[in-house]
């Protein structure tokens, strides 16, 4: 039995709302995709691994304690119903989480001014 712990303290992370089926996780993958992050294919437990990069990531229960510690963060959260949380470790590359902190600040900006 591995432990799905995080390796590390995490470093930030970032809620995605649902305005309509599946509008949380299709957001949280496009800004991941956006800022340069791979995301692993989901589990039952609406886990996947994240990593900075062009990865292969399998589904997180299936993921071993070396492979978890390797990861950059993860996303959690109910893919149809939301909301997602993306989950940044203290491993990820900072230039990268700055730059998806101010995507995700401009998308919180815009629906304050809507």
């Amino acid at each position: 039995m591995h432990s799905t712990t995080a390796p590390s303290l995490i470093q930030q992370q970032f809620v995605f709302e649902q305005r309509s089926n599946y509008s949380a996780i299709r957001r949280a993958q496009e800004f991941l995709k956006h800022t340069g992050f791979c995301l692993g294919q989901p589990d039952a437990r609406g886990q996947r691994g994240i990593m900075h990069g062009s990865y292969l990531i399998g589904k997180y229960s299936e993921l071993t304690e070396t492979n978890i510690s390797e990861l950059d963060g993860k996303l959690e959260g109910n893919a149809s119903t939301g909301p997602i949380t993306v989950i940044f470790y203290h491993s990820a590359p900072r230039h990268a989480v700055k730059k998806f902190a101010e995507v995700y600040t401009a998308l919180l900006q815009r629906r304050v001014a809507a």
